[in-house]
């Protein structure tokens, strides 16, 4: 997979496809196996034949006479291997054995070969019973040996052919071999199996893993965030089961988001491609993780259309964010203080009709300078990037964005549209990604931790 949206596959993302599809993998191998059996079980069953004639020239009076004999018989084995299929050989044994096929069946069931350098042509015959295969191999070589002595070397008195070794009943079948045809099948279905299984890699683009994440983003990985193990359990982890692997997640977010962005960063745009809930999760949570520390945090939720930040925190139908940018309130007069934690939330504010136009004031820029004279940290939940604008609007004034990307869910086609709209804003970037809902260990975290802490 590339960033672009496309379907290059990395070894990485294949490997992560086998392991979720190794039972197609199986199935094939399988089915392959069973077909190569069942083949070689209905196949009929064939026996071998063969006889060996011996080529050589009639004796010279001296060393180099025979010599050039030799060399010559050797020459003319490489010939007559393409002559035993010709009809003035195969004729005259169909006609003598009274066989019931072609010149092309017959010559289909023969087989002639030689040792590169030997005077001696193995012709053997393949057939369903084997008193016939005898028959006609031992037919081929004499009508062969009769062609080559009477119409091609008549006269010539340089060549003799001997049959060194008669074609012989066959005591025991030459095939099919059931071990045989099963291991092809069980082969091609490997075959089979890993091809699909790349084919799969290829056609279904969603991002299974934080290798995807951080190669789709172009950016490093900075968390990887499990799937919510408490039915009951409310979005804000970090406050209400602290002791759990999501709210450890958020903690590792908290201490990542120190290695990435410029040196002075201190306001995060968090946003995810399509799911506006997600965004408000990890940036409420992420905010919680960084209050514990002592450090303040200015947390505003900057989706005007949904506000799901603000009814997270039950700030629903306060003033906010969008009075602020209108200019009826003050930012001191909307931002509400959490009890017992410096962590202070900025709600998106009353409804309004036209959202998106405020964004695009130079109040926003006010409102984040500001926040940050008083806070150290300002975080931002963003709307989904796709559909609007704002989320880039946003991420122009913060500078940094933190994509959040769900295992399983989202696609490469949603982070090339992510990362397009960001290409339009200037000063705008995805400084780190985190994988959302993943099920099960991701180890490629722990390769990305070890990165973090090197730089």
């Amino acid at each position: 997979m590339d960033d672009s949206g496309g379907g290059l596959v990395t070894f990485a993302r294949f490997f992560g496809a086998l392991r979720a599809h190794w039972v197609l993998v199986v199935a094939c191998i399988a089915l392959g196996a069973a077909f190569g059996a069942l083949t070689a079980l209905t196949s009929p069953t064939t026996y071998r034949s063969q006889a060996d004639l011996y080529i050589t020239v009639p004796d010279g009076d001296g060393t180099q006479e025979l010599s050039q004999g030799g060399s010559y018989a050797r020459q003319a084995v490489t010939s007559y291997i393409e002559i035993v299929h010709t009809a003035p050989v195969l004729q005259p044994v169909i006609d003598e054995l009274g066989l019931d096929m072609t010149r092309a069946e017959l010559a289909g069931a023969i087989g002639v070969s030689s040792r590169t350098g030997s005077q001696v042509m193995s012709i053997s015959v393949v057939d369903t019973i084997p008193q016939r295969a005898a028959d006609i191999v031992n037919a081929v070589s004499a009508s062969f040996t009769t062609y080559v002595s009477d119409d091609l070397e008549a006269g010539a008195d340089r060549l003799n052919i001997v049959q060194i070794s008669p074609g012989l009943v066959a005591s025991s079948p030459a095939g099919p071999s059931l071990w045989l045809w099963t291991l092809i099948g069980g082969a091609i279905g490997v075959v089979a199996g890993l091809s699909l299984t790349a084919l799969r890699a290829i056609v279904d683009t969603r991002v299974r893993n934080g290798d995807d994440a951080a190669t789709l983003a172009g950016a490093p990985l900075l968390a990887v965030i499990p799937a919510m193990s408490g039915k009951d359990r409310g979005p804000l982890v970090v406050r209400d089961a602290p002791s759990d692997r999501d709210a450890e997640a958020y903690r590792r977010l908290r201490t990542n988001i120190a290695f990435v962005g410029e040196a002075d960063t201190s306001a995060f745009v968090i946003a995810a491609p399509a799911d506006d809930l997600a965004a408000a999760r990890v940036a409420a949570n992420l905010a919680y993780a960084i209050s514990d520390t002592g450090e303040s945090v200015a947390l505003i939720d900057g989706d005007l259309h949904t506000s799901p930040l603000t009814e997270m925190f039950q700030l629903g139908g306060h003033p906010g964010l969008a009075q602020v940018l209108d200019g009826s309130r003050r930012v001191s007069e909307v931002l509400r203080g959490v009890p017992g934690r410096p962590l202070f939330v900025l709600p998106s504010g009353e409804t309004l009709e036209s959202p998106s136009n405020l964004l695009d004031r130079d109040r926003m820029h006010d409102i984040v300078r500001s926040l940050g004279e008083s806070v150290d940290h300002i975080v931002i939940a963003a709307p989904a990037t796709l559909g609007r604008a704002d989320a880039s609007i946003i991420a122009r004034v913060a500078g940094s964005m933190i994509l959040v990307l769900e295992s399983d869910v989202s696609t490469a086609a949603q982070v090339h549209a992510t990362r397009t709209a960001l290409s339009h804003s200037s000063g705008a970037r995805v400084v780190g990604v985190v994988l959302d809902r993943h099920v099960g260990d991701d180890p490629s975290m722990v390769g990305a931790e070890r990165a973090h802490r090197s730089r």
